[in-house]
């Protein structure tokens, strides 16, 4: 399990994997041009089947030739790129929790909350948009003095709700636990776990009472 005791050791897990495979991809794909280039291959010359004419061989023909005479070779290099390619981008993806001293639950736990927000807001908006249709009827079919009082009435619960807006609701959303990129990178090379709080004195003494209980036991049978 991944924790803040062993992070660091994870990343470098991944890192050093990442570049392993990386590096063992392009090192074959090297390998490869080595070959080519002990063969000679470039400088060949082959005959066209349908035409009958001599021509220097073109690239199409070269990894024709790597893939029926190398193909072991080809697939593991490929195989270590794409790999390498995965590793790097989940090596990234830690980096940026990092970054923002988050978790990959806590992530999506994020995402949910605003997620809510911005659905909650959209509700909000209907509401009033059906509320503000239903006013406006009413002051229609009512008399000049009914409308004044109304119009007061809705001016001070207005005045008395203020709802946020939804760019002031996002805002709110703030990690405290986001202390900068440096912090967050000291913290992770050097983390500062607190340890879990003590379990009171009743229970330390039910549990050596329920020890010595057992010992007892033992020592009867």
């Amino acid at each position: 399990c991944v924790g803040g005791r062993n992070l660091r050791l994870f990343l470098a897990f991944l890192g050093a994997h990442a570049f392993l495979c990386t590096y063992g991809g392009i090192l074959i794909f090297y390998i490869l041009r080595a070959i080519v280039l002990d063969q000679d291959l470039w400088a060949k010359f082959m005959r066209n089947r349908s035409t009958g004419h001599i021509q220097p061989v073109t690239t199409s023909v070269v990894l024709h030739w790597i893939v029926h005479g190398h193909a072991a070779l080809l697939g593991l290099g490929f195989s270590l790129l794409m790999i390498g390619v995965v590793l790097c981008g989940f090596l990234a993806y830690h980096l940026w929790l990092i970054y923002r001293n988050t978790t990959t639950n806590e992530t999506f736990k994020w995402k949910d909350l605003r997620r809510e927000i911005m659905y909650r807001h959209k509700k909000q908006q209907q509401r009033a948009a059906r509320a503000k249709q239903e006013t406006e009827q009413d002051k229609s079919g009512a008399n000049g003095g009914g409308e004044e009082d109304t119009s007061a009435g809705g001016a001070a619960k207005q005045e008395q709700e203020e709802p946020l807006t939804l760019q002031e609701e996002l805002n709110g959303c703030v990690n405290i636990y986001d202390r900068g990129f440096k912090a967050n990178f000291a913290e992770m090379l050097f983390p500062v776990c607190v340890p879990p709080p003590a379990p009171p004195a009743a229970e330390i003494a039910a549990a050596k009472q329920a020890r010595n209980k057992a010992k007892e036991t033992k020592k009867a049978k």
